[in-house]
């Protein structure tokens, strides 16, 4: 599975692929500081997450994206969110207020859900002692 979080100047990819494996993060890693424009490229092998820094006046995520796919360095096609300053019209205030809230909500419905869970579960367990 592959997670994106994109904004101008700022993408984060977490790839399975590259978790634990020392040569395939160097040249993924090598691959995007040969490109124009790519500012910094931080691999955590821990996580398998990259993050990249870029101008974003001389491209955006989907063609970061596109190049790794052609150098057969992404499996498939990612969806690319909708830009945050598309959102907002560049208000960075607004983005993160935004994201602080919508992860906020995230934890909230997850938190729930779990409780409910549990709760059935310990039903159930009840119900087969009875």
């Amino acid at each position: 599975m592959h997670y994106i979080h994109d904004t101008p100047g700022r993408l984060r990819i977490k790839i399975r692929a590259l978790k634990k494996n020392d040569n395939a993060a160097r040249g993924f890693k090598g691959f995007l500081e040969e490109l124009d424009g790519i500012r910094s490229v931080c691999v955590n092998l821990t996580t398998g997450s990259v993050t990249i820094h870029y101008d974003h006046q001389l491209f955006d995520a989907r063609a970061i994206l596109q190049a790794l796919q052609q150098q057969g360095l992404l499996e498939a096609p990612l969806p690319v969110p909708v830009k945050a300053a598309a959102r907002s019209g560049g208000n960075a205030a607004l983005d993160r207020a935004v994201g602080q809230a919508a992860e906020t909500l995230g934890r909230a419905v997850f938190d729930r859900l779990m409780e409910k869970a549990v709760e059935r579960a310990a039903m159930a367990v009840i119900a087969a002692v009875l």
